[in-house]
């Protein structure tokens, strides 16, 4: 599978990771092209190999390995397993902040070691605002910045 952004906004990485694959031997079928067909797939898991792309909607572990990795997570048909949706069960009753973070440690081993999910990279968004204007909030997720909040200080 492949999320449509590699064939748009991400097509130079979107193109040398098909490359790179295909010069291993690997032999690419695709499961779709539209993104409702990517989502389809995803949620069937059947495929092999899914280049995705996803972003939690704030920044705690839970976002991440619930949303994610379990069951009912972006990925979890694809990359999931019954250890991990255990541990995902685990970490959202524990209250203790160390043992929860073991927990999501665990999972992060389990991730590395059975070579579940390779995080590529992580898009940065910058917004660059005069003195003068107020309000400016750069937000974790959508929308990154509420327009609507800002105001120009009049000048004096």
């Amino acid at each position: 599978m492949l999320h449509p952004v590699y064939r748009g906004e991400y097509s130079a990485l979107g193109n040398e990771l098909l490359r790179s694959l295909r010069e291993l031997g690997f032999t690419l079928r695709f499961a779709g092209e539209t993104m409702a067909e990517f989502l389809d797939a995803l949620r069937m898991g059947n495929a092999d190999l899914a280049i995705a792309r996803w972003t939690g909607q704030f920044p705690d572990a839970d976002t991440f390995v619930h949303g994610l990795l379990s069951r009912e997570g972006f990925m979890g048909k694809v990359c999931g397993n019954p250890e991990i949706e255990r541990l995902v069960g685990q970490g959202r009753e524990e209250l203790d902040p160390g043992l929860r973070d073991s927990i999501y440690r665990e999972v992060e081993g389990i991730l590395a070691n059975d070579a579940l999910l390779l995080p590529l990279f992580h898009e940065q968004v910058y917004r660059f605002a005069r003195p003068e204007v107020e309000g400016l909030n750069v937000g974790f997720s959508a929308p990154t910045v509420r327009y609507e909040d800002l105001r120009v200080r009049a000048k004096r």
